[in-house]
């Protein structure tokens, strides 16, 4: 690792030098690189003490029930966000269709298709935006 010319290091943690001095490279798993430059400090930290030997302190106790008592309220959210996105794909996407069949039985069983469908999509998009948080 290379410091800048003209600049102190001093008071600097080792994980902003690493952050910004290029970051640290190092080979993981099938020979991919891992640039510790696209992580938070808190991931440059853990990785530099792995690669010095040094274990990574476990999380606290209170962490794990902290997550235990949220976690029906994310569940809640999670479907919430998943309804209403269901009830909106369906008004865009496939209400205009079902919309335009003639014979009502046929409407009505595609209407309870499409709005199955529209579940389906919402649980990935919801899915998927929750995975693009998380990153």
């Amino acid at each position: 690792m290379s410091y800048p010319r003209g600049k102190s290091v001093l008071g600097k943690s080792v994980t902003e030098l690493v952050l910004r001095n290029g970051g640290y490279k190092r080979e993981v798993g099938h020979a991919d690189d891992l640039n510790i430059m696209e992580f938070d400090a808190h991931v440059v930290a853990a990785v530099l003490l792995v690669e010095f030997g040094h274990e990574v302190p476990q999380r606290p106790p209170a962490w794990f029930r902290k997550q235990q008592r949220q976690a029906p309220v994310r569940r809640a959210l999670e479907g919430a966000a998943r309804r209403r996105c269901q009830r909106r794909i369906y008004r865009w996407l496939f209400a205009p269709i079902v919309a335009r069949l003639e014979d009502e039985a046929e409407r009505l069983k595609e209407a309870r298709a499409a709005w199955e469908d529209a579940g389906q999509i919402a649980g990935m998009l919801v899915a998927h935006a929750r995975r693009d948080r998380a990153a």
